[in-house]
């Protein structure tokens, strides 16, 4: 199991205290120096469905440290560039607005929303003491649902332009909005393990989506609201993809690879399903169930 992704993500936004985040994170840096591919993450797709943006880890050879970089990428693999703040630092977990004109991502501890067209970026947060991650927009364009480095994570909303923020009376992480912004799929820690976890857009909880002894994470939905997209970690700690039916409540495995599997994401037609495993890119078909590499890091 990645534990950068952890750190990014799951259980780094809640067991793991502050200390042993940035040791880990410190050893992660160096042993990402000696990889052959920076790995990439959480790839997610422009509503046009054309582009799929993602982020990978990078040594920066003139500073002397590993930074993170976003990117732009053709669904077919073809014309990568870089997207984002041209300074170097931490961008991650690019998202796009539901008109393709902004696109929001963390930045370690705030998070910021990029004109897309003129390239300039705004603060939406202003944390010093917290960190947020994961923001995602509302299908209408006006909300932002994120989550923060806590005991356990804890979901926020606010508009999007940054105003009336506030904290929800929910422990969990990576939070993600139904088609019709009347829910959000998120992740929480259980007594025994992580679950997918299905709340109102209020706040109030609705029911437990996922069961069993292996931890599930990082849900998304499909755009005909039916089904839930998420990881699981399975055998020797490798996660695979899985897909709920949110009425039945019936699961199916959809990978086979034996991989780190981190982030996945619909395509806005739900014919196709995009992620990331280690330096590589992924796009599956749901039709016949073909996994293609479009993308590997250099």
């Amino acid at each position: 199991m990645s534990l950068k992704s952890k750190i990014l993500t799951r259980k780094g936004l809640g067991v793991i205290s502050g200390v042993i985040v940035l040791t880990i994170l410190i050893l992660l840096l160096i042993l990402e120096r000696l990889m052959a591919s920076p790995h990439v993450y959480f790839p997610e797709w422009h509503p046009n469905g054309e582009y799929i943006v993602f982020y990978q880890w990078e040594v920066d050879k003139v500073r002397d440290d590993t930074i993170t970089k976003m990117y732009r990428i053709d669904r077919n693999g073809d014309n990568l560039q870089r997207i984002g703040p041209a300074e170097p630092g931490y961008p991650s977990l690019p998202t796009y607005s539901p008109d393709g004109k902004y696109l929001l991502f963390s930045n370690l501890t705030n998070i910021y929303k990029l004109d897309i067209e003129n390239g300039s970026s705004e603060k939406l947060t202003d944390a010093d003491d917290v960190r947020f991650f994961g923001p995602q927009f509302s299908p209408d364009g006006q909300t932002i649902v994120y989550d923060n480095m806590s005991p356990k994570g804890n979901i926020h909303l606010m508009k999007s332009d940054g105003s009336e923020q506030h904290k929800l009376e929910v422990n969990g992480s990576r939070p993600a909005f139904s088609p019709d912004g009347k829910s959000i799929v998120y992740h929480a820690i259980t007594a025994e393990n992580e679950q997918i976890m299905l709340m109102k857009s209020n706040g109030e909880f609705v029911k437990q989506l996922t069961t069993g002894p292996s931890d599930s994470f990082d849900p998304s939905y499909s755009p005909d609201g039916k089904h839930v997209v998420f990881g699981k970690t399975l055998k020797k700690g490798w996660n695979e993809v899985f897909e709920i039916n949110i009425e039945t409540g019936e699961e199916r495995k959809l990978t086979s690879l034996d991989q780190e599997i981190w982030g996945v994401d619909y395509s806005p037609d739900g014919l196709s399903l995009i992620f990331a495993a280690g330096p590589n890119l992924y796009l599956m078909n749901r039709t016949d169930g073909i996994v293609k590499n479009i993308y590997q890091s250099r």
